[in-house]
């Protein structure tokens, strides 16, 4: 029995279960975006809404990328010879599917999608229980995800960011929980990156002993050395080429309301909420980048809190407060960011809901806080389940709801409840 179940066990501790918190904030949500929406609206007819933007043929992005792969692999064409901001690995990851059909690639890669949500969002929060237990905040998280927006488009475009990140939970569940695997770990960490990139900022999560600040570094830098190496596998020339899709993708992120990066809120959604309070814009446009700079430090000072506390504490397996923040992080800092990586966030979702708990006895004005956490946090998370053509222009992108959520994560990280009481109870 570890310090936490013996705190648990305490005579007279007991804790108030923060789901009903929760739920009452996933039903006023719904009410909110769906019901009022769609029923009481003042045309006084049910209205319809196109909520993914549809391309034709369904899974463009999949044809994209199979279709790289194919040039490259019987045509001996450059898969940078068009727009194609994925690293040179995933051409060769790619390659199998240009051995079947579009339709048959595009009900593959749906099918891993959806077994990849099934283990990112529901088996590894369950794991990470102690003891293990299906809570019903875990269900709700995970169902809603399942009728969300986000999946919607994601499996629409025939993405694979939910594939990749699920490759990288994995490592980092296998890392702490089989430290004998570690090496699979990298190589699920290591192909996460080759298909995204971005996973990397999960690199915190490989760390069992912060003290242990030469084989952290040492793990860092040669995951590091390995994964830019790989950016080289399909030779110079094509590296050079992929960096200047880069380097062109940042001068050209596709801002629109539905990319919910630091970059398309700063030059998109501000001025939009901006002009709805009667305030001028015209100063974005030549102090849009400060904006965006401080914005871009404020992502990564929440995710910085996070990791110092999780050196402070110290703590065995996964930080359910590092996990959000770096998720959360991954999303927001690369200048695309559409709404499809929302799922990304079920997982590290119902992982920290899970991990809070109110104590009782406990002050009124902490309880009030943590309550109120809990519901801002909820009603948050809810909100990015249903589509900008659901919402009213302020609330339209989702960047101020993935960086709330981020700031209560960093907050109750330093206000843990649970551990300030195992210190005061030893």
């Amino acid at each position: 029995m570890n310090d936490l179940d013996k705190v648990k066990k305490s005579p007279g501790f007991r804790t108030l279960d923060p789901f009903w918190f929760t739920f009452g904030a996933f039903l006023f949500v719904f009410f909110w975006f769906f019901i009022r929406s769609v029923f009481f609206n003042p045309s006084r007819v049910m209205m319809v809404f196109e909520t993914v933007r549809r391309l034709d043929p369904i899974g463009y992005d999949l044809m994209m990328m199979v279709s790289h792969a194919t040039a490259w692999l019987e045509h001996s064409v450059s898969p940078f010879a068009s727009f194609n901001n994925f690293p040179p690995f995933a051409t060769l990851l790619f390659t199998p599917f240009s051995l079947v059909s579009l339709p048959t690639a595009y009900s593959i890669i749906t099918i891993i999608t959806l077994a990849g949500l099934l283990w990112s969002g529901f088996v590894f929060p369950y794991l990470q229980q102690n003891p293990r237990a299906i809570k019903p905040v875990l269900v709700l998280v995970f169902t809603s995800t399942l009728i969300s927006y986000g999946l919607q488009f994601e499996i629409e475009r025939g993405q694979f960011y939910t594939l990749a990140f699920a490759l990288a939970f994995l490592g980092v569940f296998i890392f702490h929980r089989y430290p004998r695997l570690s090496w699979v770990a990298y190589i699920l960490f290591t192909l996460a990156i080759q298909l995204k990139m971005f996973p990397a900022l999960l690199i915190f999560l490989f760390v069992r002993d912060w003290r242990d600040w030469r084989g952290n570094l040492l793990r860092i830098f040669g995951l590091g050395l390995v994964n830019f190496a790989l950016f080289f596998i399909l030779g110079w020339n094509k590296f050079l080429e992929f960096m200047n899709i880069l380097f062109a993708m940042n001068d050209d992120p596709g801002i629109w309301v539905g990319n919910f990066s630091v970059r398309s809120f700063t030059h998109r959604a501000l001025p939009v909420i901006l002009k709805r309070f009667d305030i001028t814009t015209g100063w974005l446009e030549n102090g849009g980048g400060v904006i965006e700079a401080l914005l871009l430090g404020l992502v990564v000072l929440l995710m910085g809190l996070g990791i110092y506390k999780a050196f402070r504490q110290n703590r065995a397996g996964i930080d359910p407060y590092l996990l959000f923040l770096c998720t959360a992080a991954a999303l927001v800092i690369p200048p695309i960011s559409h709404d499809y990586k929302l799922p990304l966030l079920t997982g590290p979702a119902a992982i920290f809901l899970m991990s809070l708990h109110i104590p009782k006895p406990c002050s009124r004005w902490r309880s009030v806080f943590l309550i109120g956490a809990v519901i801002l946090f909820s009603l948050a998370y809810f909100s990015t389940q249903y589509s900008y053509s659901m919402k009213s222009p302020l609330l339209a992108n989702n960047f101020p709801a993935v960086l709330g959520m981020m700031g209560i994560a960093a907050a109750l990280a330093y206000i843990n409840p649970i551990q300030e009481e195992r210190l005061n109870l030893s």
